[in-house]
């Protein structure tokens, strides 16, 4: 059971390397606001999917996959509009802000 530990660290892994996608839906269809709203609905879903799982293989697909994937587009979603929401003055701030936010979030979850 060496394994146990990957399930937590997948999910940052995730969290960072579907950046991409999200970002392609984030500009090209859907836009932030959905996108983020899509997370929070999936990340939900996988959570509670988790909660009823047993083996530890399918840990895998529902908390570090899906989790990490809808984490993910949570995350760029949020980025995108504090950049909206401060075009010019204070962004720099609020991003900064936001991000550290959501990176204790994240930190917090996998306690």
């Amino acid at each position: 059971m060496f394994f146990k530990g990957w399930i937590g660290s997948l999910v940052v892994g995730f969290t960072a390397g579907f950046s991409p996608v999200s970002n392609i839906l984030i500009q090209s269809r859907l836009g932030a606001r959905y996108v983020a709203l899509i997370g929070v609905i999936g990340a939900s879903a996988a959570l509670v999917a988790t909660s009823f799982v047993r083996n530890l293989y399918l840990m895998f697909l529902t908390y570090s996959v899906l989790f990490g994937i809808f984490i993910n587009f949570i995350f760029n979603g949020g980025m995108v509009l504090v950049g909206t929401y401060f075009p010019k003055k204070n962004q720099a701030l609020a991003t900064g802000i936001a991000s550290s936010g959501i990176s204790f979030g994240e930190a917090d979850l996998n306690i």
